[in-house]
């Protein structure tokens, strides 16, 4: 009877350690899938949140079966890494590269994740605490599908610009609203908006100031969520403005939004790289420009492209002396004429 006692608590103590942990372990979501079909010679990534209800020291270890396409996976902390203690959730990014030459049709795997307690790796007789398969179920094709949805957008203050930028040779080019798109990538190729379209209008909305489109914009990659930035050359005093925007997929409108913002009178030098070398730019061309003049002693064909000008101007000059002198002459003459009466 004693023996059955022994037996049946050590049983229970069995269950007590290994069930609360097995029931306490997950990830989400279950599969790695994209939205849509995957082209050759693309890359595709899913986040995969692994948690658990206990917090003691562990390993986690990731084991890829997929016959045909294992080597196109790759896990962004490595097939195995250590959880802290404290640790109940950990991030893990499954990475897909489909192979330029890779077969059109359907693939499907499993990613197998066991979570053991730190220091018992390869020791004989110790329990598996944890584990959960990931399902891989991939789709390659040749078509393109081109669908994105707009998360977000921020509009950013504008500040005046102090000298030499305030110069109408740099103002259009550096005097912009900037505006930040997130945009979230359902499709199998990168993208970015048709257009993006801003209005600036006054605080009641009464007058429409500024009505600004830009084509050139950043593109987001297939199968992700990105930040596009659109800048609009504007010509606005300080004050507060409404800005409203609108998001185009060719002619189709897909997002509006509408957005305060101010332009500052504070002074501000525009930050990066660009002004520079807009700058450079500038200074360079009319260094060039001065030597090649000087080069081809552009001045010697300037002066006599002048004298060649002003060569018909010539009689016109010794007339004009002339006839003045003439009038001079007979100036004097009757002012003599008209003195010597009184001699």
């Amino acid at each position: 009877m004693s023996r059955k006692i022994v037996l049946l608590v050590t049983i229970f103590l069995g269950f007590s350690w290994l069930n609360p942990v097995q029931a306490g372990f997950g990830v989400a979501p279950p599969k790695v899938k994209a939205n849509q079909s995957l082209l050759p010679g693309s890359h595709f990534e899913q986040k995969i949140m692994i948690s658990r209800s206990t917090g003691e020291a562990a390993v986690l270890e990731s084991f890829i079966k997929a016959d045909a396409f294992a080597d196109w996976i790759t896990i962004d902390r490595g097939e195995k890494f250590d959880m802290t203690e404290g640790e109940l959730q950990v991030p893990m990014i499954v990475k897909v590269d489909v192979p330029k030459d890779a077969e059109i049709g359907d693939y499907r795997g499993e990613i197998s994740i066991r979570l053991s307690p730190k220091g018992s790796e390869g020791k004989p007789g110790v329990a598996i605490a944890m584990g959960a398969v990931l399902d891989i179920d991939l789709n390659v094709s040749d078509k393109v599908f081109v669908e994105y949805n707009v998360r977000r957008m921020n509009m950013f203050d504008l500040y005046q610009l102090p000298t030499p930028w305030n110069y109408p040779i740099f103002f259009k080019f550096l005097y912009r609203v900037k505006v930040l798109t997130t945009i979230e990538n359902t499709g199998n190729v990168e993208i970015a908006p048709t257009k993006m379209e801003l209005e600036v209008f006054d605080l009641p909305e009464k007058n429409l100031l500024e009505s600004v489109a830009v084509t050139r914009m950043n593109k987001v990659p297939a199968n992700q969520t990105g930040d596009i930035v659109a800048y609009f050359p504007v010509n606005l005093a300080p004050g507060d403005y409404w800005g409203k925007i609108k998001v185009y997929n060719d002619d189709k409108v897909i997002d509006k939004q509408k957005i305060a913002f101010h332009v500052l009178a504070e002074t501000k030098r525009p930050s990066g790289w660009y002004p520079w070398v807009l700058l450079g730019i500038y200074i360079s061309a009319v260094l060039l420009i001065l030597l090649s003049l000087f080069k081809i002693r552009i001045w010697t064909y300037i002066f006599k492209a002048v004298i060649l000008f002003l060569w018909p101007f010539k009689w016109l000059l010794i007339l004009s002396l002339g006839l003045l002198n003439k009038i001079k002459i007979a100036f004097f003459r009757w002012l003599h004429d008209k003195t010597s009466k009184y001699k």
